[in-house]
């Protein structure tokens, strides 16, 4: 009975290396079969930590981004149908809405591989995006943009970057 190892280069790029030659014909031994089933749970279940991380990245940016086209598309609704708050209320809810969009920012750049400025990037791209949705709410009838709630947003990023700063990631 034959059978096939996997012999695969010491080169980290997956790209260089060429699968289907890399499949040699052996005769079976003691230790083989052991050394086979090694490689076949480490080449075939296990994928490297660049794949894994790269799929990690892509799913954060799609968090990221569907959080972000929630928050436009309530900014784009008229009347949200909430209860009557109390004055400044909405400040609040617009410091915790940007507080979440800050964190997941800090992290979809951390996945993505961005080491350096990280906390910088992501209060600019959160605090970039509450100015687009102010702006946004001025042509949106029965919505206005108000400075305060800019500041609430910009409030709101610096939390959330303070907050996923001191986490893990």
């Amino acid at each position: 009975m034959q059978f096939f190892i996997f012999v695969m280069p010491e080169v980290s790029n997956r790209a260089s290396r060429s699968f289907l030659k890399d499949w040699i014909p052996a005769q079976q031994t003691a230790g083989m079969t052991n050394q086979l089933l090694c490689l076949y749970k480490e080449i075939i279940y296990m994928p490297n930590l660049e794949e894994r991380q790269g799929r990690t990245a892509v799913i954060y940016w799609f968090i990221t981004l569907g959080y972000m086209v929630t928050i436009f598309y309530l900014s784009s609704l008229r009347n949200l149908n909430l209860p009557s708050l109390p004055q400044n209320s909405d400040k609040v809810l617009h410091m915790l809405a940007y507080i979440l969009l800050a964190f997941l920012f800090y992290h979809t750049f951390k996945k993505s591989g961005i080491r350096k400025y990280v906390f910088i990037l992501a209060f600019l791209s959160a605090s970039i995006y509450g100015i687009s949705d102010e702006i946004h709410q001025y042509y949106v009838p029965g919505r206005e943009a108000a400075i305060g709630d800019l500041f609430a947003d910009f409030f709101g990023a610096m939390i959330g970057c303070m907050g996923a700063s001191f986490m893990k990631s």
